[in-house]
């Protein structure tokens, strides 16, 4: 009997501070392999601008959850958007369809999606589609914040 997927969300709220934990894992035989996933996201405001934390894998098991929160975020009228990628070990392409999803949506409104610090592994998948004509990709949060006020001045 195969085992079905499970999804474990946690939120832990403070003052300020936003951690969503997303863990979905599921099982395949595949030589008696396990896969699993999970997304770290960690959320602070600065100002107007929406600073996410990832880490771990944004896949096709995790793009969903990343999907829903930045959908929820959008919705809340955020429209600056800073997102820390030096700790996300691993990109599918629906990780990266979130991110495009979200540029254009936010484009359109006067806003943007800025990246920061791409792991190397995320680094080589943007720049095997070329992703840096797309998005604006900083070296450091800091550069990231200086480059988003421009947006919201």
């Amino acid at each position: 009997m195969r085992a079905q997927p499970s999804r474990v969300t946690r939120i832990l709220i403070s003052s300020s501070n936003q951690t969503i934990t997303l863990d979905p894992s599921t099982s395949a035989r595949d030589d008696e392999r396990q896969m699993s996933s999970s997304l770290n996201i960690h959320q602070r405001n600065d100002g107007s601008v929406v600073i996410l934390h990832l880490s771990g894998t944004l896949d096709g098991h995790t793009f969903v959850e990343m999907e829903r929160a930045m959908k929820e975020l959008v919705a809340a009228g955020n429209k600056i958007f800073v997102v820390e990628l030096s700790e996300l070990t691993y990109i599918a392409s629906a990780g990266v369809g979130v991110f495009i999803n979200v540029q254009q949506t936010v484009s359109e409104h006067g806003g943007g999606l800025l990246l920061v610090d791409p792991s190397p592994v995320v680094k080589e998948v943007f720049d095997i589609l070329g992703l840096q004509a797309l998005f604006q990709i900083h070296s450091s949060t800091e550069h990231a914040l200086a480059a988003a006020e421009r947006l919201d001045g």
